[in-house]
């Protein structure tokens, strides 16, 4: 079955969310009332496009694309900061081959994206601000990632039964990271490649325990060589003790939860 099939067909059931990881640190997130929403989508290469004279292959993507821009109409997609694994210009253009998709994110992607899309279409992401998004609120939090990029966001999202946190690429920033922490989400999605700024494992460990979330999700790993990333690092620094527990997902792979979390 095509990837796109597969995401048409998943079923949702009431009180769940279906979430798949696409590789980097995007994933596509469903409902049970079918609205489809996915997070910073990468499937160009535009990252070793736009980097190769000065990184050669650093930053070439050595995971394959599960499917077309096009071939998968969202209503909503985040989009956390302006670099170019994040924020896939190539790919835009191609979301938004539709009537319905509309994109949240910040202003320095909005001025990128001007150039290659119908700005109409995107809708300003501020920090600490919460927007009401068909079937979820969505809350953009603090994310500390530098002076590469000075607004990138995090998003938290709250479907009533359950929260989904997706921080962005983000360091260990504890003023930054407080009041996220206390929404305690029951999902959490961290980037555990140490580098550029993220967290590494026992960071994102660390922080995980903090949100007091039952599920952290490690993205951010096995797509640019440059970006290091060991999962299995990350694996141990989780004990049976631990409220929270590590989840590692395939590409392609939908996470079901719900109190009790189940795979398909």
């Amino acid at each position: 079955m095509a990837f796109k099939d597969y995401v048409t067909s998943l079923r949702v059931d009431k009180q769940r969310i279906a979430i798949i990881w696409i590789g980097q640190a995007g994933f596509i997130l469903k409902t049970h009332s079918g609205q489809l929403i996915a997070i910073d989508p990468y499937l160009s290469d535009l990252a070793h496009d736009n980097l190769k004279d000065a990184f050669g292959f650093g930053f070439k993507r050595i995971m394959p694309a599960l499917f077309d821009a096009k071939d998968i109409c969202f209503d909503t997609i985040l989009i956390s900061h302006e670099h170019p694994d994040h924020l896939d210009l190539v790919s835009l253009p191609g979301f938004l081959n539709n009537n319905t998709t509309t994109v949240y994110m910040n202003k320095q992607s909005i001025q990128m994206s001007e150039t290659v899309v119908d700005i109409s279409r995107l809708f300003l992401a501020e920090r600490e601000k919460q927007y009401h998004v068909n079937d979820f609120a969505l809350t953009c939090t603090m994310a500390d990632h530098g002076e590469a990029a000075p607004d990138a966001l995090g998003f938290l999202l709250d479907f009533g039964f359950a929260k989904i946190y997706f921080s962005g690429d983000t360091g260990y920033n504890k003023r930054a990271l407080k009041a996220v922490c206390r929404q305690q989400p029951e999902i959490c999605i961290l980037p555990i490649n140490g580098a550029f700024g993220n967290l590494n494992p026992e960071q994102a460990f660390s922080l995980a325990c903090e949100l007091n979330s039952r599920i952290c999700i490690p993205c951010h790993y096995w797509m640019l060589p440059m970006h290091n990333g060991d999962p299995q690092h990350f694996l141990n620094c989780f004990n049976n003790q631990t409220k929270c527990k590590p989840l590692l997902l395939r590409l392609g792979e939908a996470f079901i939860y719900k109190d009790s979390y189940s795979h398909k």
